[in-house]
């Protein structure tokens, strides 16, 4: 026995071996859960979280009759309805991406069949239509696309994009072109600000047209009642039945675009340079002749879509309240057998959110352009009857636009189209209302004007109102 300041204490022999068999015999097994891991989404799941989907409904009604011709589709109102499916998933280093819709309307000789999946040479909508299917491999500075896209030239601020010539458009309603995707390679480098481009197109697809039952063809009295991109040919020798001519599918007709984007001390700039088809048909006469008096015995024409070299730039800025935008495109028609010219479109955009207030909106956009083209060369390969200046839709023009903004679920538009060259007017005016998260009511007005040459004067009876009710989910 041992005593110690702090007290009484007993001491045993052994007693360390003692308290080890001890905690041994007390000792609780610990079992360690380890959580279950969550097991990764599915290339579907993705799929279907990442869709972007969207219903609509479209009414338009014409204020009037149009003068009557042959096989016109002289109906005032029309209807169309519209289910798109849009979406995106990546599979390890590849994002692929798909655009699909199916469509139907009343409009006559407008809807036929479904998307022709190469070359689709058809003017016709398809019931269903294959926009985009393409795939993006992503390595570390460095993109590699291969498949159906929609590729868009130019900035998104002007509201005429001379350079935007490359994607076809449906153009049966043509106040309201619809972008349509084409078969491409493509390999996109980024240095820092900068990305370098380069593109391959291995079909030529054309935009498509209206129908020639269409109001958007030419009413009774118009001059392009026949083909209204050729309207000086179709004056002299009357209305025009003419075959379209394509590029077939070759190496020696491949389409390329090497384009350059960058950003500098706020500015953003591109240049590309294209090689390829002109989007606008040029018009080729073929005469035969009698082989004897050698005088021409008959005469027709074709469509053609002729090699050309476009090279476009565009630039953007802000400052302060002011943005500040441009583009223009450089268009060389080889061996001549279209014009050269150069197109271009330069405008601003000032936003006020200050004095706005005094009106009860949140904010005011308001933005002019001016687009005009300077030809330097016309067409002058022989046997070739007209090229596409007809088909060039802006040499003079002033075209505005004005945005207000009420709230976050309210908006209301005023815009209008002046061509100086031909005289023709077009005037817009609506709102756009937020009727539920992913419900909105879009209702507006069009008036067009200007003599018979002009576009908007040939369509100056089909003034109307549009109404469009989209839903998304």
């Amino acid at each position: 026995m041992c005593t110690s300041q702090w007290g009484l204490g007993l001491s045993f022999a052994g007693d360390e071996d003692l308290f080890k068999e001890m905690e041994a015999e007390i000792k609780v097994e610990k079992t360690v859960v380890k959580p279950k891991k969550k097991p990764k989404p599915s290339f579907f799941r993705k799929w279907i979280k990442n869709s972007e989907n969207k219903f609509s409904v479209r009414s338009m009604h014409h204020y009037k009759k149009p003068t009557d011709r042959e096989g016109l589709d002289r109906r005032n109102h029309y209807a169309e309805t519209k289910l798109q499916f849009k979406s995106n998933a990546k599979f390890r280093d590849t994002t692929f991406y798909g655009f699909v819709w199916g469509e139907y309307g009343n409009q006559k000789d407008t809807y036929q069949g479904g998307t022709l999946f190469m070359a689709d040479r058809k003017r016709y909508r398809h019931f269903w239509e294959l926009s985009e299917a393409y795939a993006v491999h992503g390595l570390e500075s460095v993109d590699f696309t291969a498949g159906k896209k929609v590729f868009k030239m130019g900035t998104s601020t002007v509201l005429y994009s001379p350079s935007d010539r490359i994607t076809p458009k449906d153009l049966n309603d043509p106040i309201y072109p619809r972008e349509l995707g084409l078969w491409l390679s493509s390999l996109d480098y980024y240095v820092d600000a900068s990305t370098f481009t380069l593109a391959l197109f291995p079909y030529f697809i054309p935009s498509k047209s209206s129908a020639s039952s269409s109001r958007w063809s030419g009413t009774g009295d118009s001059d392009s009642s026949g083909d209204n991109q050729f309207r000086d040919v179709n004056s002299v020798v009357g209305k025009l039945n003419v075959q379209e001519e394509f590029p077939g599918f070759a190496f020696k007709n491949f389409q390329g675009v090497l384009r350059f984007k960058t950003t500098v001390l706020g500015w953003d700039f591109f240049v590309a340079s294209f090689h390829g088809f002109n989007a606008l048909p040029v018009l080729k006469k073929y005469e035969e002749r009698d082989p004897i008096l050698g005088i021409v015995t008959k005469t027709t024409y074709t469509k053609q879509y002729v090699p050309v070299g476009n090279h476009s730039f565009g630039f953007s800025t802000t400052f302060g309240k002011f943005e500040f935008h441009g583009e223009g495109l450089y268009q060389y028609a080889y061996a001549g057998k279209d014009d050269h010219y150069f197109d271009y479109d330069g405008g601003i955009t000032y936003t006020i959110d200050d004095w706005a207030k005094a009106f009860f909106l949140d904010q005011i956009d308001w933005t002019v352009d001016y687009a005009g083209e300077e030809t330097t060369r016309y067409q002058d390969y022989p046997n070739y009857a007209q090229s596409s200046k007809d088909a060039r839709a802006a040499k003079n023009n002033l075209i505005s636009r004005v945005v207000l903004k009420y709230d976050e679920d309210l908006r209301f538009f005023y815009a209008q189209n002046l061509d100086f060259d031909e005289g023709g007017k077009m005037f817009a005016g609506g709102l756009e209302y937020k009727l539920t998260a992913g419900l909105i009511l879009k209702l507006h007005t069009e008036f067009f004007k200007g003599t018979s040459r002009s576009y908007y004067g040939q369509w100056r009876e089909n003034s109307r109102f549009v109404s469009n009710l989209e839903y998304s989910f």
